[in-house]
């Protein structure tokens, strides 16, 4: 027996017949192209991550130029349209992921790893010391910066949410400090640059709660957790093995195959995550929205009182 009584059926079908439909996931809605780059963007990246983690610089270099090129258009295309919290946190991620992709292309160019695979892919021309150390360096810097610019707008949204002349909302206050973790994975790169294991894994590990914590907040259960933001958890702990592999235990190959492993399964999560993106910016774009719709109401009530 069914446990739908049939009026409530009729009236379940009415009220979903008059629900507007989803719009197409498509490049040329400027609703959902800023999370249709982002999705691609990070699809390409963790392609990327596969092709690093095994030293296959044909996956890793154009998986990562894909990655940054459309992190970038992304950001840059769609700037005018974000909030400042929010574009803070997006420039952070260009930064660091650019950055990232950089000392990336200098270790499979120049660098001679101490793990050797049968292939052989890597480096592309001849062992340069000084040429990879100088990019390294530069990958340093670029990683501090994208970690100054968070503290940065930290600073920023702390000061507009403590003064009531700003009318900062909690949850962009609190949405901003959750997803610190970006700052901990640009932390985690900057660490690991300089070899320093200890700090490098514990600001990769940190980051994994974070990320958990922030995801639960957000879709407001744990069992309503979305797979993307539990594949980049498993990213995390990816990462964790091949700094351990790569710092401590230099020539071993099974840690890189055993983060090539979990990689592999991060990023058939993150791909299989499109309507989550989707959502993602289409909430975005309601609220945002409303937001204007609201401004309007609240300049008109103060044109109507003057």
């Amino acid at each position: 027996m069914s446990k739908t009584a049939p009026d409530d059926v009729e009236e379940d079908g009415l009220e979903h017949s008059r629900r507007p439909q989803d719009p197409e996931w498509d490049w040329g809605d400027r609703a959902v192209q800023p999370g249709c780059m982002k999705y691609a963007a990070h699809v390409f990246w963790m392609l990327k991550e596969v092709g690093w983690v095994l030293l296959i610089p044909e996956i890793s270099l154009p998986m990562g130029a894909a990655a940054a090129g459309l992190t970038f258009a992304g950001v840059g295309l769609h700037c005018c349209r974000r909030g400042f919290a929010e574009l803070v946190l997006e420039l952070v991620m260009t930064i660091w992921l650019c950055t990232n992709v950089f000392w990336m292309t200098s270790e499979v160019i120049y660098d001679e790893p101490d793990v050797k695979f049968p292939w052989s892919l890597s480096p592309l021309l001849a062992e340069n010391e000084p040429v990879y150390s100088t990019m390294e360096y530069m990958s340093s810097i670029g990683f501090f910066v994208a970690v100054a610019i968070y503290l940065l707008g930290l600073g920023v949204i702390t000061f507009w949410y403590m003064n009531p002349k700003y009318q900062l909302p909690s949850p962009t206050f609190a949405s901003f400090l959750l997803q610190s973790y970006l700052c901990s994975w640009c932390l985690k790169d900057f660490f690991w640059a300089q070899e320093r294991f200890w700090p490098a894994i514990f600001t990769d590990l940190i980051t994994v709660p974070m990320l958990i914590v922030n995801a639960r907040l957000e879709s407001g259960g744990w069992h309503k957790i979305r797979r993307n933001s539990w594949s980049w958890a498993v990213w995390a702990i990816a990462s964790a093995v091949w700094i351990t592999g790569e710092l401590k235990f230099p020539g071993v190959a099974i840690f890189n195959y055993v983060s090539a492993a979990l990689l592999f399964t991060s990023f058939v999560m993150l791909a299989s995550s499109y309507e989550h993106y989707k959502a993602a910016e289409l909430r975005k774009s309601s609220s945002m929205c409303e937001t204007d719709s609201s401004d309007s109401t609240d300049y008109t009530s103060d044109e109507s009182k003057a």
